[in-house]
């Protein structure tokens, strides 16, 4: 039978190994991208100057581009995983070396020089009974927990809890999955600032502005492509001995649809940047909450503590808008990237998602 430190030791090895593969892996994807990236500004002078190559041909390296880069996220999701479970098992081999001081929370916000026993047990504090103890992944988890150790349980609910504490013990798939949850295991989410974000008031309370800025989107793509195109047909004529480029024919469409925008963008300015401005700290915490949940609702419990959580999970399950703010922060934080950001801002992205 394998000792806590050998369960531990072997588990982190296998969690190497995969990180080490999917580190390989996404180093690949990443030359991968590169070279077909240089591919494409290379197929650049034979398709739109050269006109020895058709341009259709510019497809296919974008296309591959975008495929590429949906894999490397893919990889670099698995990576990051990897990592988090390799860091979780450092620290339970840390605790079973009497190494946890200084690791993780350590309750000094509990701290009450008039409690009877807090100080003399020390309860709260660094090196504490509480750092010992602590894994809450919320404010509310560590709440709870400092009230359990501040104020003394009846026979019923020490032997409720010592039973719940005796069935997770065999659950370390449960208990793996639980702690890699989040984009690090130190991180608590504050629910009672998710609740104030929930009831604050709408920022953008007009449903039109959204509908606008989709069709002004759609206008500044269409007309930028009927500009654009023609365009660099011109250029490559030129480039071959015509005597005449024009490069603002076309355009005034282009130029009246972007001015619209602009309007837009301005007359909706200051709550758009307050709605996005707000809303990683409260996305990252309902998507930790809503992977909590969900992970512990299949399951099927003995004790009559773990049983009365199932049971309130059952009664509340996750929103299925979780997922869909999720996805729409995730396309916010793509507004990073250079290329992406000249592209959404072009097509109103930061207003829509807003």
């Amino acid at each position: 039978m394998q000792t806590p430190q050998e369960f531990y030791q072997h588990r982190r090895e296998q969690s190497a190994e995969q990180l080490a593969a999917l580190t390989q892996r996404s180093s690949n994807l990443s030359w991968a991208r590169a070279a077909v990236g240089v591919a494409g500004l290379v197929l650049l002078w034979p398709t739109l100057f050269a006109d020895t190559l058709p341009a259709w041909l510019l497809w296919i390296p974008l296309v591959l581009f975008v495929a590429l880069a949906l894999a490397h996220e893919k990889i670099e999701r698995r990576r990051r995983l990897a990592e988090r479970a390799i860091d979780n098992d450092d620290r339970a081999l840390q605790r079973l070396k009497g190494e946890w001081i200084g690791v993780g929370p350590d309750g000094s916000r509990f701290l009450d020089a008039a409690h009877p026993y807090a100080s003399d047990l020390d309860l709260f504090g660094k090196g504490s009974l509480f750092q010992r103890l602590c894994a809450a992944r919320t404010a509310d988890g560590e709440e709870m927990l400092a009230d359990w150790m501040r104020s003394p349980g009846t026979l019923h609910e020490i032997a409720d809890r010592q039973q719940a504490v005796e069935e997770l013990r065999d659950r370390n798939p449960l208990r793996f999955d639980l702690a890699l949850l989040g984009s690090d295991v130190g991180h608590t989410v504050d629910t009672g600032g998710l609740v104030r974000w929930a009831e604050a008031p709408r920022h953008l309370k007009r449903s039109w502005g959204r509908w606008v800025a989709l069709l002004l989107g759609i206008a500044n793509a269409v007309t930028l492509f009927l500009w654009f195109g023609p365009l660099l047909e011109a250029v490559g004529d030129a480039a071959r001995g015509a005597e005449t480029l024009e490069p603002y024919a076309r355009s005034l469409p282009f130029a009246l649809s972007v001015a619209a925008s602009v309007l837009l963008v301005g007359s909706l300015g200051r709550a758009t940047q307050a709605v996005l401005h707000h809303v990683d700290r409260p996305q990252h915490d309902l998507a930790l909450l809503a992977g909590i949940l969900q992970r512990l609702e299949p399951e099927r419990f003995e004790s009559q503590q773990l049983r009365q959580v199932a049971e309130r999970l059952k009664a509340d399950r996750p929103a299925a808008a979780i997922p869909k703010l999720t996805r729409l922060v995730e396309i916010q934080h793509s507004r990073e990237n250079p290329i992406f950001h000249s592209l959404g801002g072009l097509l109103l992205v930061g207003t829509q998602l807003a």
